[in-house]
């Protein structure tokens, strides 16, 4: 923010209150906080798809040792 619109905000343009940095994030583009923890549930599938590999090649490793 610049220092004009200081006047505007009863909050200095470095403020880090969660208004003013949603605000400022939203400027710029970004997503909330909110949105990225219920947004998509991250990469869980497949880290559990890569898992279930991960126990089968041991087992198959261990079964055949």
């Amino acid at each position: 923010m610049l220092d004009r619109d200081y006047g505007r905000s009863p909050h200095p343009p470095t403020c880090t209150c969660v208004a003013c940095t949603e605000r400022r994030n939203q400027r710029a583009g970004r997503r909330g906080v909110s949105d990225r923890v219920t947004g998509g549930g991250g990469n869980w599938g497949m880290m559990i798809g890569v898992a279930i590999v991960i126990v089968v090649i041991v087992i198959v490793i261990l079964a055949v040792g």
